[in-house]
C-alpha cells in the first residue's frame, strides 16, 4: 500500500510539470481506476440467501473473509436492506487470514427482502455481498394424537407437541368411547353399555358402526346327548338331544351310537336311518336292510379364482402369501412385504393399498397392519376393511423404547396380537447394523401395548440373555394371548442363511396384560414355532408337551408334537403331517386320548381349521381338513366332540390346498405354485416370498367357529387370542 501511495504522488507530481504541454497539446491526465480486492480477499460464502424464513424467528449464516496478503485491510463496512442485521457488529478490519462475522435475516413482516453487504477498504473498489431471504408466517402444526396439542417453536425451528390439559373434551375415530376427554395426554372415555338386557345375544360395540348383536351366544355341551341351549331371559341351560342323533363314531347299518333320553345308547338302526351325511354337497348315505346306501355327492365348485393368470400365480408385482378372513364374511389377502393387502377378495370390487405391509390381523372390524406405509418409524395401521382407508396410525415406538435411539438403530414390527377389545400388542424388533453397513444378527424385542384410538398405553424392554449375548438372530417364531389377556411369546435362534428358518433352542416367556413378567422356561432341543393356547394349556406346534399357562410346567406329553393342531371344547386335536392321522387328547384333567382318526386322503401341508357345520342332527363343530384321494380333491369334516366323519366333499379344484380360512357360507383356499427364488414354505411366516393362488368355495351351513383356538397359525382373523 505504501508503494501504491507514493507512485500514485509520482504520477500527480509529474501531471502538474506538464501543465503547459497539456494545456497546449490538448493532451490529458486521469486518475487511475481502483483495483478490485477479490485477489487479495476471498469471500465464503460470496453471496447469501436465507431461503424462507418464518416470523417471529431468525436465520444466520457466517460469511468468513479470508485475506491472503501480508497486512491487514481497513475500510468502510456497510449493511443495506430491511431485516438483515450482524449479530455482534461488523469486524474493525479485515486481518491477515480469516476475519469471521454473522448476518442474519429477522424479517418483521412477511415478504421478500433484498440486501447487500458493502466493504471498502482503502484503495479499492468496494467489495458487494449481496444478501436475500422471504419471510413467511409460521407453518400450521398438526398434533400427532387427540390430546395433544403443536405450535411452531421458534427457537427449536419446529412443531413442539404439549399434552392437553387433563378433562378436556376429545375426539377419536371411535363411536364405542362415551364422553371422551383428555387424561395425561390420551383420550379416554367410558365404552358404551352395549348390553340389551338378553343374555342369549353377543353384545359388541364396533368402532365405526356402534352396538352389535351378532348372532346367538353358544352355550356349552355337556357330552353329545346333553346339548347347550340359551333362553333368552334366562341364559344358558341344557336340553336332551333329539332321539336318533348320532351320538360317537359307531354309525353302521347294524348298529348305532344315537342319542336316547339324552343318554348315548348303542341300538340297532332302522331303514332310512342316515349312516353318513355327504353335508353340503350331497351323497348322504341311508340304511336298508342294514346296508348303507350312498347317492352320488356334487362336487363343490369355485365361485372365484385370483391368481392363475400368470404361470407362477398372482398379477404382476403382486405376491400374495397369506388370507385372512373374518367373521362377517370378508377374506383379505396378505403378504410379507411382497405385495399390497387386498382388501375383501369376495367383493367384486376389492380393494388394493397401494403400502406393503409386514403383518395383518383382524381386530375391531379393522384389519390392523405392521410396517404400514413404510418403514422409517415403523408404523401400526388400523384400516376400514370396507374402503380401505387408514383408520388410525401409530409411529412413536422411538419415543417410547428408549433403546431403540441410537446411532445405526433399525427397528421394525415383529408380531402383532389382540389382547382384549381395548387393547392391541406390538412386538417391536430391532438391531443395529455394523458401521460397514451389515446385520450383526444380534437381536433385541420390545413390546408396546396400543388402545382402540392407536395411542400406547404402556410398553416394555425384554431385557433377557439370549437377547444381544449371543447374535444368532432370535426370532419371535410364536405369540399367544389367552383369555385372560396374558401374553405368551416363543424365541429361538435362526438359521444363517435364511433368518426366517428355525433351528433348535427355545425359550417360551410370559407376560401379564400389563407386561410384568410371570415366567421363562427354556428348551434346548426344541424348534422354534408358533404357540396355541386356551383352557388353561399352551401348545407349541413343535412340541410334544402341553404346559400350564399359569407356570409353565409340562404337565402331559401328547405323544405327537402339536404341528397342525386346533383346540376345541375339552380336546385338543393334532394331525400328525404328512401321515393321515389325527388324534385327539382331553384338555382337563388326566388328557387322556379322546379318539384317533384316519383321512382318507393325503393331507399334504394343509394344517387343520375348524368350522361350526349346521348338521341334521343339530349344529356341529368340526375340524376340516383337504387332502388328496388318488386324484380326487377332498373336504373331509371331522366333529370334535366325538371323532366321528361328519362329511366328505369332492372339490373341484386340480391340486390340494396349502391353506385355508373359513368364513359365513364358505371356505377360502390356497393353492401353492411355482416358488420364488428364496420361498421358504415352512418358514415364518408360511409361504414367504411366494406366489399363490386363492379360491373360494361357497359350503352351505359352514360359519367361524366358536372354538377357543380354530385355525393352527393364529386362531381366526390371525389375531393370536384365545377365542369362544
Amino acid at each position: 500500500m505504501i508503494r501504491g501511495a507514493v507512485l500514485f504522488s509520482l504520477l500527480l507530481t509529474g501531471c502538474l510539470l506538464l501543465t503547459g504541454c497539456l494545456l497546449l497539446t490538448g493532451c490529458t491526465c486521469r486518475a487511475p481506476e481502483l483495483q478490485s480486492v477479490k485477489g487479495l480477499i476471498l469471500v465464503n460464502p460470496e453471496q447469501v440467501d436465507f431461503g424462507r424464513v418464518v416470523l417471529g424467528g431468525a436465520t444466520a449464516s457466517t460469511i468468513t473473509l479470508t485475506n491472503i496478503g501480508k497486512v491487514p485491510l481497513e475500510g468502510e463496512w456497510a449493511l443495506t436492506g430491511a431485516g438483515f442485521r450482524i449479530a455482534d457488529g461488523f469486524p474493525a478490519r479485515a486481518e491477515v487470514g480469516e476475519t469471521a462475522f454473522i448476518v442474519t435475516c429477522a424479517p418483521d413482516h412477511a415478504g421478500i427482502f433484498d440486501g447487500a453487504i458493502t466493504i471498502s477498504f482503502t484503495g479499492f473498489a468496494p467489495l458487494v455481498i449481496p444478501l436475500a431471504c422471504e419471510a413467511v408466517p409460521a407453518p400450521e402444526c398438526t398434533p400427532s394424537a387427540p390430546c395433544h396439542e403443536s405450535a411452531w417453536d421458534v427457537a427449536a425451528n419446529r412443531c413442539v407437541e404439549t399434552e392437553i390439559d387433563d378433562g378436556r373434551s376429545c375426539t377419536v375415530n371411535d363411536v364405542c368411547l362415551v364422553n371422551p376427554t383428555c387424561h395425561r395426554g390420551r383420550c379416554e372415555g367410558t365404552v358404551r353399555d352395549c348390553d340389551d338386557q338378553d343374555p342369549c345375544t353377543r353384545d359388541t360395540c364396533d368402532p365405526t358402526r356402534g352396538c352389535e348383536h351378532p348372532g346367538q351366544v353358544t352355550c356349552p355341551n355337556a357330552g353329545p346327548c346333553r346339548v347347550g341351549v340359551c333362553t333368552p331371559g334366562v341364559g344358558c341351560g341344557l336340553a336332551d338331544a333329539v332321539d336318533g342323533i348320532p351320538c360317537g363314531q359307531r354309525r353302521s347299518c347294524v348298529e348305532a351310537e344315537v342319542c336316547i333320553a339324552g343318554v348315548c345308547e348303542t341300538r340297532v338302526p332302522p331303514n332310512g336311518f342316515k349312516c353318513a351325511l355327504g353335508g353340503p354337497c350331497g351323497g348322504d348315505g341311508v340304511c336298508l336292510n342294514q346296508v348303507c346306501s350312498f347317492t352320488p355327492a356334487t362336487p363343490v365348485e369355485p365361485i372365484w379364482s385370483l391368481g392363475d393368470q400368470l404361470p407362477d400365480g398372482g398379477f404382476p408385482n403382486e405376491m400374495w402369501s397369506d388370507l385372512i378372513a373374518d367373521r362377517d364374511g370378508r377374506l383379505h389377502l396378505s403378504s410379507y412385504f411382497m405385495s399390497p393387502p387386498r382388501l375383501d377378495a369376495r367383493n367384486i370390487s376389492p380393494v388394493t393399498l397401494s403400502q406393503l405391509a409386514r403383518r395383518c390381523v383382524t381386530w375391531l372390524g379393522w384389519l390392523v397392519c405392521g410396517d404400514l406405509p413404510g418403514l422409517a418409524s415403523s408404523p401400526v395401521s388400523a384400516i376400514d376393511q370396507i374402503s380401505g382407508t387408514i383408520v388410525w396410525s401409530f409411529t412413536g415406538a422411538l419415543q417410547q423404547i428408549a433403546e431403540f435411539q441410537g446411532p445405526r438403530v433399525e427397528f421394525f414390527t415383529a408380531r402383532l396380537a389382540v389382547l382384549n377389545e381395548q387393547e392391541l400388542l406390538v412386538l417391536y424388533e430391532s438391531r443395529t447394523m455394523t458401521e460397514e453397513g451389515r446385520d450383526p444378527r444380534c437381536r433385541v424385542f420390545a413390546m408396546i401395548v396400543l388402545d382402540r384410538a392407536g395411542q400406547a398405553v404402556r410398553s416394555r424392554f425384554i431385557s433377557d440373555p439370549i437377547f444381544g449375548g449371543t447374535c444368532n438372530h432370535q426370532h419371535s417364531y410364536g405369540v399367544a394371548v389367552d383369555a385372560q389377556s396374558n401374553i405368551y411369546l416363543g424365541f429361538s435362534p435362526s438359521s444363517t442363511d435364511n433368518p426366517a428358518t428355525t433351528m433348535v433352542g427355545t425359550t417360551i416367556f410370559s407376560f401379564s396384560s400389563t407386561l410384568q413378567s410371570r415366567w421363562r422356561v427354556h428348551d434346548p432341543n426344541l424348534l422354534g414355532g408358533e404357540l396355541a393356547v386356551a383352557d388353561g394349556l399352551l401348545f407349541q406346534e413343535n412340541s410334544m408337551d402341553a404346559r400350564l399357562t399359569s407356570t409353565g410346567v409340562s404337565v402331559a406329553t401328547l405323544g405327537t408334537r402339536f404341528g397342525g393342531g386346533v383346540i376345541g371344547d375339552g380336546v385338543a386335536v393334532q394331525a400328525d403331517l404328512p401321515s393321515r392321522s389325527i388324534a385327539a387328547v382331553t384338555t382337563g384333567g388326566t388328557h387322556t386320548v379322546a379318539w384317533n382318526y384316519t383321512l382318507r386322503g393325503s393331507p399334504e401341508r394343509q394344517p387343520l381349521v375348524t368350522a361350526k357345520w349346521g348338521s341334521p342332527w343339530g349344529p356341529r363343530e368340526v375340524a376340516l381338513a383337504f387332502t388328496n384321494d388318488q386324484g380326487q380333491v377332498l373336504l373331509e369334516a371331522i366333529e370334535l366332540q366325538t371323532g366321528a366323519t361328519a362329511f366328505e366333499c369332492p372339490i373341484a379344484v386340480s391340486e390340494t390346498p396349502i391353506a385355508a380360512a373359513v368364513t359365513a357360507n364358505g371356505v377360502g383356499l390356497m393353492f401353492g405354485v411355482t416358488p420364488a427364488a428364496d420361498a421358504c414354505p415352512n418358514c415364518d411366516p408360511r409361504y414367504a416370498r411366494t406366489k399363490n393362488r386363492f379360491s373360494f368355495i361357497p359350503v352351505q351351513q359352514l360359519s367361524p367357529s366358536d372354538a377357543p383356538w380354530s385355525a393352527t397359525w393364529g386362531n381366526e382373523g390371525h389375531t393370536h387370542h384365545e377365542g369362544r
